[in-house]
């Protein structure tokens, strides 16, 4: 299977192997010729394969190991270029390899296991092997001259914060069906449109999506069926370029126009009416009601009926539920 967890598995396999000065001993993790002039058996694979545009024994092979492990785990080039998103011979290359990536609509910032790292200014690269919180660690080829895994923090002035998601088996599988509303749009997703992610969602695959992502709305970038690819936030603070299944999104409320008493959900960046002033966390994460409508100037509450939480612009509201 051409899962995550086959691929962490041939990579760890490779944990301490040393690059060689000479083409001798290869396969050998460890031998009398270990040195720094960057011969491996990586390279030598994927030259007998068909890989790049030219043979990369004796250069930096961080990225050609990580193109190695996907190799071994497909068992073809074509198989595993088409996983890494490659669709040019210059794959040894972390900055081209990050392009290849970013062309499919598959880097961003969010990282998750089994994606590629790249690092500095794409001049490394490496596995994702485990997330917790901002702590990535990463499997990594020519790193002190071999195999190693390390942690990082992102932002550390290493770690770039940018990841390729691959096409693993598992994650061209329909996400798993769950209780969250479908799109009530009542029409199909379009590139162009804005959209809102409704409360527990998943990107398409089943990864967790992180909560800042989940309190903004999205453009849509691309759409093929179910799976949407979204992309610029509506406030252009953000990029990510990720998929998500059609059934976790609703048309911003620009799109459904909102009327009194629907109920409607706050946008992260929205502002009291008229000032900078921002609502207590609270309301930002709860169902509210539209009060009041006159103009661009809306009233929400938490309560159907009573006293009122405030003003805000529409622009900030989508309504909940169909």
């Amino acid at each position: 299977m051409k899962t995550v967890e086959n691929l962490l598995k041939i990579a760890r396999g490779e944990l301490g192997y040393h690059e060689k000065n000479s083409p001798e001993h290869l396969d050998e993790k460890t031998a009398p010729n270990d040195g720094s002039r960057n011969f491996t058996k990586y390279a030598r694979d994927l030259a007998e394969a068909g890989y790049y545009q030219a043979g990369k024994q004796g250069y930096e092979w961080c990225d050609v190991f990580v193109d190695w492990c996907f190799f071994r785990l497909c068992g073809s080039r074509e198989a595993a270029e088409a996983m890494t998103c490659q669709t040019g011979p210059y794959g040894a290359g972390c900055e081209w390899s990050a392009r290849y990536y970013a062309g499919k609509g598959r880097l961003d910032g969010t990282p998750r296991v089994g994606d590629q790292a790249f690092f500095g200014d794409r001049d490394h690269t490496g596995i994702v092997s485990a997330v917790d919180g901002s702590a990535v660690t990463v499997i990594e080829g020519n790193k002190n001259h071999r195999v190693e895994e390390n942690t990082y923090h992102i932002g550390d002035g290493w770690l770039s914060g940018e990841f390729g998601h691959p096409f693993y088996e598992e994650a061209v599988k329909p996400a798993p069906q769950t209780e969250s509303k479908p799109n009530p749009g009542h029409r199909e997703i379009a590139v162009g449109d804005m959209v809102s992610i409704l409360p527990g969602a998943k990107w398409y695959g089943g990864e967790e999506i992180p909560a800042w992502v989940l309190g903004k709305q999205w453009k849509v970038a691309a759409a093929d069926g179910e799976r949407i690819v979204i992309n610029e936030s509506a406030d252009g603070k953000n990029a990510i370029m990720s998929p998500i299944c059609e059934k976790y999104l609703t048309l911003k409320a620009e799109t459904q126009p909102i009327q009194v008493g629907d109920r409607v959900r706050l946008h992260a960046d929205a502002t009291v009416y008229g000032s900078s002033a921002r609502y207590s966390d609270w309301v930002y994460r709860s169902d509210l009601y539209l009060r009041e409508l006159s103009g661009d100037r809306a009233v929400i509450s938490t309560q159907r009926e009573g006293a009122v939480t405030g003003p805000v612009d529409k622009k900030y509201l989508e309504r909940v539920g169909a």
